[in-house]
């Protein structure tokens, strides 16, 4: 969506009338803009809020398009799957489109060494995922089904890729082995905005 802003006692071309309307009016937060959603254009008076984060001349806003605009705009809907906003012929794209997967990678997480389980216990298991840095912090995404099938409970977890301990609990009454080189979970990276590049530490 494009918007043009014709503001108070400023006369914009082909629109003249409606800049000297907008002269007589009272409210100093008032705009008349021109809106161009797609091929559709039409003009919507527009409020706006004081304060310093408010742009002082005509650009590029986020604006909020209340009942008073979308009533007077033809038939539309939003296919959030797709990610497009569709008015009329138009299909105009709902911001910038991320990856479709929810989780850019998946690594197998394998049991180190034998470990026992003990019967109504939980114990941390030693674990290994190759093929990641060793600087990457992972995630715990699920458990596999080998460990499902025998009633073990994998718990959530974030960790170094350089330090994998998984806690695991053996709700039965009987112990549990789990082999060398078992598949236990699976896990991704985790993905930091504005942080460290590391989430765990260890000396």
């Amino acid at each position: 969506m494009r918007t043009i802003t014709t503001r108070f006692g400023q006369h914009c071309k082909d629109h003249q009338r409606q800049s000297q309307r907008l002269s007589r009016e009272t409210v100093t937060q008032l705009q008349d803009q021109l809106q161009e959603i797609g091929s559709f254009m039409l003009f919507q008076d527009t409020h706006f809020t004081k304060g310093k984060c408010v742009p002082s001349g005509p650009q590029s806003y986020e604006l909020i398009l209340g009942n008073d605009l979308l009533q007077r705009l033809p038939k539309f809907y939003l296919d959030h799957t797709k990610g497009v906003f569709e008015i009329g012929e138009d299909k105009l794209p709902l911001g910038q489109q991320r990856n479709a997967s929810i989780f850019p990678s998946r690594h197998a997480v394998h049991v180190m060494k034998d470990t026992v389980i003990p019967a109504r216990s939980e114990s941390f298991v030693r674990c290994i995922v190759p093929g990641v840095a060793q600087t990457a912090d992972l995630v715990l995404l699920s458990q596999t089904n080998t460990l499902s099938s025998q009633d073990l409970v994998v718990a959530p977890a974030v960790f170094s890729a350089n330090f994998v301990n998984l806690l695991v609990t053996n709700p039965t009454n009987e112990p549990k082995i789990l082999n060398t080189n078992t598949t236990a979970a699976s896990a991704t990276e985790v993905i930091t905005e504005n942080g460290p590049d590391q989430l765990m530490q260890y000396s």
